[in-house]
């Protein structure tokens, strides 16, 4: 590595709170600000930082894969079966009811119930009002409410209930 071009990006580097930093590392301020000499990387980095960048990697490595399991099965399974049975309205909006149970059984959530209902019902109107306010963007082959199909207000409850179960799973 050259020293030369080190020292020399140094000498660009914005001084923090009257503390000057040398090349051997040696900051003054007893570690608060280090240099990183080690990759090619020029900047000060504050001790707080290098800890969020250890506790990151730390939680990323506590993630609860069986959560993020059933979430992504549940997610094929909602795409299969929406698009094998969405010429029966009434069948499918009664399989992803069922699928969300199981679902629910599984891998539980807080409010689980209402959260299913409220997606649900909230996703389908907002998809119904971006239907009708754009001029019909897209349009379903056989709507029942409001430009959208019956079953897309269990599969928008299903949707909202299982990706609450994944970002639980990347985050325990």
């Amino acid at each position: 590595m050259n020293t030369a071009v080190s020292t020399s990006c140094l000498e660009r580097l914005p001084r923090r709170r009257g503390v000057a930093a040398s090349p051997s590392g040696d900051s003054g301020d007893k570690g608060k600000n280090r240099l990183d000499f080690e990759s090619n990387h020029f900047f000060l980095f504050p001790r707080r930082a290098v800890l969020f960048q250890i506790s990151s990697v730390a939680k990323i490595k506590a993630m609860n894969t069986r959560k993020i399991l059933i979430a992504l099965f549940f997610i094929a399974v909602g795409i299969i079966v929406t698009s094998v049975f969405w010429k029966q309205p009434i069948l499918l909006s009664l399989i992803l009811i069922m699928t969300a149970f199981i679902k629910e059984k599984l891998a539980p959530i807080k409010k689980g119930f209402l959260v299913f209902v409220v997606i649900g019902l909230l996703g389908a109107a907002t998809e119904s009002l971006i239907i009708w306010l754009g001029n019909e963007p897209w349009a379903y082959k056989e709507p029942f409410l409001i430009n959208t199909p019956l079953w897309l207000l269990p599969l928008w409850g299903l949707a909202g209930t299982v990706f609450i179960t994944l970002y639980e799973g990347i985050l325990k």
